[in-house]
């Protein structure tokens, strides 16, 4: 796969546009991936500017503020908006969380061709109070009903084709305005999907190749005393780990494995 067909946009904005939030992923990206890499800022600094450039990191600046609400609806429109402005031949694009996702291999290796890919985390949405409760408030205990066993997909690490991201993104916008403020985007790409909205979708198993989501739990996955995580079986390591912060004994071993040299 053409590393020059693929694009990996990021979001550093608000309170996480600081420079210690983006070392871990962006160093450890560009171990394994020299494509084309975007980061949306909203703030800049001359240290983030000068990391950026060491890495080879494109900037795209934004004028907005950025809230813990706002951000759902900014992380939808903005990447949209980079695509349709400044990326319109590539193929491939993953729109990854960078605060806490490091990675440990190329993802693009494992992108299935379909017009997306999407994350699981280790929880059914009844399983998790947060996602319950999106789901309720925004739609109902009868399309509760009909989710409530389906596995929890993560909106902090999605993939696909351009035109499904771009088609996504249109549809998460047009739901915040429809919702307005009961708009939490998981809940609502967790709904979508349900209701076979975007049909042809890879879905990806934590511990599976792409990504390792373990917000919740380390699932089937381990980690070895040099801070690699491994998926189901011991040659599976997924390219991306997500959410390795929840977990504090191993936090410091992730971060250190993902920043060394290789």
């Amino acid at each position: 796969m053409s590393n020059s067909k693929n694009l990996i946009i990021c979001l550093a904005v608000g309170i996480f546009s600081d420079v210690k939030y983006v070392i871990s992923s962006i160093v450890s990206m560009r171990k394994y991936y020299s494509g084309p890499v975007c980061i949306i800022i909203n703030q800049k600094s001359p240290e983030m500017l000068d990391f950026l450039k060491k890495h080879d990191i494109k900037i795209c600046l934004v004028n907005a503020e950025m809230s813990p609400e706002s951000f759902m609806y900014y992380r939808w429109i903005l990447p949209r908006k980079v695509l349709l402005e400044r990326y319109k031949d590539v193929e491939n694009v993953i729109l990854p969380d960078v605060r806490d996702l490091i990675y440990q291999d190329d993802p693009f290796k494992y992108l299935s061709g379909k017009p997306l890919d999407l994350a699981l985390e280790t929880k059914t949405i009844k399983e998790c109070a947060y996602n319950t409760k999106w789901v309720k408030t925004m739609y109902g205990e009868e399309v509760f009903q009909l989710v409530k066993d389906q596995m929890i997909i993560c909106g902090g690490t999605m993939a696909g084709k351009r035109d499904g991201i771009i088609e996504l993104c249109e549809h998460m916008m047009a739901e915040s305005n429809r919702l307005g403020s009961t708009f939490v985007d998981q809940g609502t790409l967790n709904v979508f999907h349900a209701q076979g909205k975007f049909p042809e979708t890879q879905l990806h198993e934590t511990g599976d190749h792409l990504v390792a989501t373990i917000g919740h739990s380390l699932g089937v996955t381990t980690v070895n005393e040099d801070g690699v995580l491994f998926g189901k079986t011991k040659d599976i390591i997924p390219s991306m780990v997500h959410q390795y912060d929840r977990h504090k004994h191993i936090e410091k071993l992730i971060i250190e494995n993902a920043i060394k040299p290789l």
